[in-house]
């Protein structure tokens, strides 16, 4: 159910590009890396550090709606992070872009 899915994002995620993702991280790796859910502090401080580095880095995660992402953002910021928007519309998931606070 998820190979189409599957190939769309890992289309959009460049070669070198990292995608967050929960228990649907078998569907990106091998071909892109992976990061397996953002539940610790030292998680969030991963992707800031790949950031720094220019690696870019997206979220594949069901859909929020914007109050809760506004929420979401909030709580990146003190990671020095941020969250925008990318394509929507894999059964139910998004695709999010990390950035760096500005």
């Amino acid at each position: 159910r998820f190979e189409a899915t599957s190939q769309a994002v890992r289309a959009l995620v460049p070669e070198g590009g990292v995608v967050v993702s929960g228990i649907t991280d078998k569907f990106f790796w091998p071909e892109r890396d992976v990061v397996l859910g953002l539940v610790r502090p030292a998680d969030y401080r991963a992707v800031e550090r790949l950031l720094a580095r220019s690696v870019p880095v997206f979220w594949f995660h069901p859909t929020w709606v914007p109050s809760d992402l506004a929420r979401m953002n909030q709580r990146l910021l003190s990671y020095g992070l941020e969250l925008v928007p990318g394509v929507h519309g894999y059964q139910g998931f998004s695709v999010y872009v990390f950035l760096q606070a500005p």
